[in-house]
């Protein structure tokens, strides 16, 4: 028997893809694609941030993420760019170099 059989190092494929302990960073995570994304990194074990422009759809998401898994560290309207990436690393939300 050999790695395909019995995953490499023992390990099936669907326990390499856990991410937990991982945080994700969600950006458009309040509709559309980056919603269905937040959804899949919650149930893989991530904690989500979702982030979004309009921030009652984000809110929606994270409260289906709660009620789904577990809650979101955090909910932040995005007016710029760095302006968002700023105030991630000011607040102590993701550790540095947990970001994925």
């Amino acid at each position: 028997m050999d790695d395909v059989f019995w995953g490499y190092n023992k390990c099936h494929i669907l326990d390499r893809l856990r991410l937990d302990g991982k945080v994700a960073y969600v950006t458009g995570g309040g509709q559309g694609i980056g919603r269905a994304f937040a959804h899949a990194l919650g149930e893989a074990g991530a904690k989500v941030a979702v982030v979004d422009l309009v921030l009652a759809k984000a809110e929606v998401v994270a409260e289906e993420l709660s009620l789904k898994v577990h809650p979101s560290p955090l909910l932040h309207r995005i007016l710029q760019y760095h302006q968002s990436c700023s105030f991630i690393q000011e607040s102590g939300i993701l550790p540095s170099g947990s970001v994925f």
